[in-house]
């Protein structure tokens, strides 16, 4: 099974959700500074997985197509 088929639409949410939470949270002073730091961090991170896997996925697309002179993915 591969990674980007496990990805829900459920799991892209909470990712969304971590930022909204730690703003609101941050402007209604129920964290501090370094906790929202923190939080915002943990979603800069998962964006980014995401976007490398995207990438690695397309980049693979690309060898095989190449590798095999035809138009796979």
């Amino acid at each position: 099974m591969s990674l980007q088929s496990k990805i829900t639409p459920e799991y892209l949410q909470s990712i969304q959700d971590i930022s909204k939470n730690a703003t609101e949270d941050y402007t209604r002073r129920v964290i501090d500074l370094v906790s929202f730091i923190d939080k915002i961090r943990a979603y800069k991170d998962a964006q980014l997985n995401l976007i490398d896997m995207n990438n690695q996925l397309f980049q693979s697309g690309q060898q095989l197509n190449y590798a095999t002179n035809s138009n796979v993915f």
